[in-house]
């Protein structure tokens, strides 16, 4: 599986306009409804799912990254989002900076191996030296 299969590009928002971590959450998740044309009736299971996941213990990882995500009954297949954050919002992270790169995850809860597949995606590419720094850079959603 692809990011690319996850994310898609009407799912990222080279703007965020948000200044909390639950602001940037929910405005991920508007995002993500729309670009998957996803009944809105969804919003409120998909909201729940990822502010208890992320009540329980930050999602934040060092270095201005933040990988919120939650596994819910309302989706039969993983949805993703990408925010970017210029001036950057408090996720409680480890290292006490603020977060500028949001990427959102949804799973089916049935599919947990393939939930841990994804998340081990995404940690490869966090560590790849000029990733982040492309992404914080980009002009645009391309």
């Amino acid at each position: 599986m692809q990011l690319s299969q996850i994310i898609l590009p009407e799912a990222i928002v080279p703007e965020l306009s948000s200044t909390t971590k639950e602001d940037a959450i929910l405005q991920l998740i508007e995002i993500l409804v729309a670009s998957r044309g996803l009944d809105p009736s969804l919003k409120r299971e998909i909201t729940i799912g990822l502010l208890k996941r992320e009540s329980t213990k930050t999602t934040a990882v060092e270095n201005g990254i933040a990988i919120p995500h939650a596994k819910v009954t309302c989706v039969k297949d993983f949805f993703g989002a990408l925010g970017l954050c210029r001036n950057g919002v408090d996720f409680d992270s480890p290292d006490g900076k603020p977060v500028h790169v949001i990427f959102l995850f949804l799973s089916p809860k049935n599919k947990p191996e393939q939930h841990l597949k994804i998340m081990a995606l995404v940690s490869r590419l966090l560590t790849t030296p000029d990733f982040i720094g492309k992404l914080r850079s980009a002009p645009g959603r391309e």
